[in-house]
Parts: structure tokens; sequence; C-alpha cells
């Protein structure tokens, strides 16, 4: 069957008959060769295809008035947890982020309360990201810019989220957003997407890969909890000041070379002043060695190689993250390699708040180099273990330090500033040391494999539309 016939890709030019002309589009983005070609090898897979619609059981978003004003926010754990576009990860809910909104606006408005195994898409600005709604009893609320689907009782929603996640997916998505600087989709658009739907012993087999490693992220999570929970015996959360303004008297003896009054705020003088009043402190100098650096930014391209230059969009929760786009394609100095136990973060951000906020430990050794916007440190374990140093800054013990150091217009953290943050000597247990130790070390072998099991079904899709698809003994092995 010829849908169209593609004369050229660079410049993308084809030719479309007058009854394959979509309705609403007539503009050339909407027929570029990549978005004609995606469609083309949908229709010749040999799959039985149907568009969202028709497997959707219900869908809903929140638009303009229906929104929910920050007024309404609550710390987190005091209300009803609010999705909103930061907490869509790939496939998974990013709850390390979570805040929550008065019970009554969830109870009020039924198109924004989220149910176990719902599927929810980034629609505005960033479009295309997914994620399932943990299949664990528990409310959630969806905050602007998303859109919630529920699918019908005889597809399998894992096959579904998976799909969507697939380039197939992501090239429609693109093909019907609009607006130029930040694109949209609307709830009628999404519902044109095109699914190929196998029988139910393949949407299994793929959805069995999505449900272990959501599993495996669920254990995760347990092990994180567990760690900072050591961490949180001995240090509770800093008691910073809920005043406005700051004003503050300081001892000579805590004047520094800084004498802005930004570096002297009540949140950063409570948390040093709370520290000293229980414990001895160690700078990160001496337990460092001075091994405190910021990265080099060099040229990368999708052309793969064995180091991915990292900057702030690749730290993740803990560790950092894969980029296929920044793969090192020049010869490197071995000073600027990033050795196992390395602990990094961003030292620069349009907004200063940023710096600091996601800390990630490297466990992959000589794998990643940090750009210029990556200040990286390497503890001494013969003076402090490097899993308590992470645990630390990556706490707020750890943040309001950091942002101590932020200055300048256009807000940067240098070494120089790094050096002196400070941390508690704690005489934990063996035991305790081990622990946070193994459980950082097996949450990351756990969300490796779980991402492991997210490419494999993402390939498992690729496969489908190109007839190569084939059900494998080891992974059925795996999954049960």
């Amino acid at each position: 069957m010829n849908l169209y016939t593609i004369i050229n890709k660079m410049p993308s030019v084809a030719l479309i008959e007058a009854n394959n002309l979509d309705n609403d589009r007539v503009d050339s983005k909407f027929y570029h060769y990549k978005y004609l070609a995606n469609e083309i090898k949908l229709v010749n897979s040999n799959i039985a295809l149907s568009y969202l619609e028709g497997i959707i059981a219900s869908m809903s978003s929140p638009i303009g008035w229906q929104g929910i004003p920050s007024s309404d926010y609550l710390p987190k754990g005091e209300g009803i947890p609010l999705i909103r576009v930061q907490n869509i990860g790939d496939a998974f809910l990013i709850q390390e982020n979570l805040i929550d909104v008065k019970p009554h606006i969830y109870h009020e408005q039924p198109f924004i309360q989220v149910q176990p195994e719902d599927l929810i898409i980034t629609r505005v600005g960033t479009i295309g990201r997914v994620c399932i709604a943990p299949s664990e009893n528990k409310n959630y609320a969806m905050g602007q810019n998303l859109t919630k689907i529920r699918v019908k009782s005889d597809v399998d929603p894992y096959y579904v989220l998976i799909y969507l996640l697939s380039s197939s997916s992501y090239l429609q998505m693109e093909r019907f957003a609009y607006g130029g600087v930040q694109p949209s989709l609307t709830n009628r658009n999404i519902k044109k997407i095109q699914i190929p739907i196998p029988s139910p012993e393949i949407q299994k087999y793929i959805g069995d890969k999505v449900r272990k490693a959501e599993k495996l992220r669920g254990e995760v999570q347990i092990m994180k909890n567990k760690s900072v929970g050591i961490l949180n015996k001995y240090l509770e959360k800093p008691k910073i000041s809920e005043r406005s303004y700051s004003i503050s008297l300081v001892e000579r003896a805590d004047l520094s070379n800084r004498i802005d009054a930004e570096f002297y705020g009540q949140e950063y003088l409570g948390t040093i002043k709370s520290l000293k009043a229980k414990y001895e402190l160690i700078s990160l100098e001496q337990i460092c060695k001075g091994r405190i650096f910021n990265g080099k930014t060099y040229r990368t391209s999708s052309d793969w190689s064995s180091l991915q230059n990292i900057g702030v969009g690749e730290l993740g929760d803990w560790f950092p993250k894969r980029n296929e786009d920044k793969g090192i394609n020049e010869k490197v100095s071995a000073k600027n390699i990033l050795p196992y136990g390395s602990i990094v973060w961003g030292n620069a951000a349009h907004l200063a708040r940023y710096i600091g906020q996601k800390v990630n430990i490297i466990l992959e050794g000589t794998r990643f180099v940090g750009t210029t916007e990556i200040t990286s440190i390497l503890p001494d374990e013969s003076i402090m273990s490097p899993y308590f140093v992470f645990l630390f800054m990556n706490s707020d013990w750890g943040y309001y330090q950091i942002q101590r150091t932020v200055k300048g217009m256009t807000a940067h953290s240098y070494p120089d500033d790094i050096r002196n943050i400070l941390l508690p000597v704690i005489n934990f247990t063996q035991d305790e040391l081990q622990e946070m130790k193994s459980n950082i070390i097996n949450a990351h072998s756990a969300l490796k494999y779980s991402q492991e099991l997210i490419d494999s079904a993402i390939s498992d899709i690729e496969d489908l539309i190109e007839g190569k698809f084939e059900i494998k003994k080891e992974y059925l092995n795996l999954i049960e």
C-alpha cells in the first residue's frame, strides 16, 4: 500500500495524494519524510494497528482555570502527592521531588485524580515523556500540561507504555505537535497516535519486562530510604528560620572573604551552627586532599565512544544517566576522567537554587567525564566514607553549604569555595557504614538492570514493527 512517495530526504520532498492529506494540516513540516517513512513502516508491519483512541477507556487533563494554584501546594507528606511535568521520568514516576496539594483539591476535581496504572503524558514544552502511575494503591493528583489515559481492560497498559516511549510513537507526537518555541499536543492529537496491537501473549511478554523494571525501581527506593534513614539517625533536618528576611550578627571569627549579605543568610549560618554544636567538623579540602575540580567540555556526538561527557542534563536522582548524544570523540586528558567513587553536582544554572540540587555518585569507573558545569570531588576513603560524603552532600546539610558558595550575576560555584564545605565526623558503627555502602551499590546495580529491561522492551517494539520480533527464553526466566 503506497500512502506516499518520498522523492528526496535532504531536503525533504514527497508526493502526497489528495486523499492522504490531513484535513487539519497542510504545512510542509507535517509531511516531512521522516514522519511519512515512520507511518509507512507501521502500515507495512503486518501487525494490526489501532489509533490510541480505540484502546482508551478514559482520558483527561486539567486545562486553563482547572489548574492548581501554587497557594494550594503543601510540603511533601502533608497532603495528596501532586504529579507535575518534572515528575515524569522515562516509564516511571520520579518521586524524589514530589510536592503535595490540599486534599480537598484532589477530591473536588475527578479529572486530576490519578489511578494505579494510568499512563501520564507530557504534552506542553517537553512533549512525549510518559510514565505509568505506581501500581500501589495510593492517591495522586495531576498538574497542568499533562494528560492521563487509562487503557481498556483487554490491552496491557505496560505494553502501551513502552510503545509510547518508542521512536515510532515519539515521531508521531512530534509530527502532531504545534507551536514553535513551546511545542504542544492536544488530547485530540494524542488520540490519533497509531499503535500496533500484537497478540495478548506478546503484549504480556513485553509488559512483563516493564513490570520487572518497576519492581526493581521500588527496591531501589527502599534501599535509598534505608541509607538516608541511617544518616537521619545522627542528623536531623537543619533548623532554619522561616523569616523572609535575614538579619544576622556575625562574630569576627566567622567572617570570610565574602562580605555580601547573601553569604550570611540564616539558612547558611544555621546549618553551620547546628553542626558545630554537636560534632567535630572536617572540610572537604581535608577529606578529598585537594581532589576538587570542575570538568572540561569536549566535542561530543552520537558516534559513541567509551567515554561520556556529563553535564547538568545527565545528572539523575543518585546516579548519572547515559546520553547517546554525549559520546566524546576527541582525546581526553586522564585527569578529567572521573574515577569510581567520585561525587558530582552542577555548578552553574539559570536559577541559583538549582546548583547542588542533584548530587550523583560515580559507580562506573573510567566511563564519565564532567563538563565545565560539573564540580567533582573524590573523597579519600581512609579519611571518610565516600558513601557517607555522598549522602551528606545529597541532603539539606550539603545543599545549603553548596548554595552558600554560589556567587556572581550568572550564578556559579567554584572549587576554591567548595573546599571550605564542612562535614561532621560521626562515629557510625561498622554495620551502619557497610549498610550505607551496600545499599548505594545495590541500588545502582538494580537501577542499571531496570534500565536494561526498559531498553530491551523498547527494542522489542522496534523488532515487532520491523518483523524481527521473537520471544527469548532467557528473558522469560528473568521476568517470572
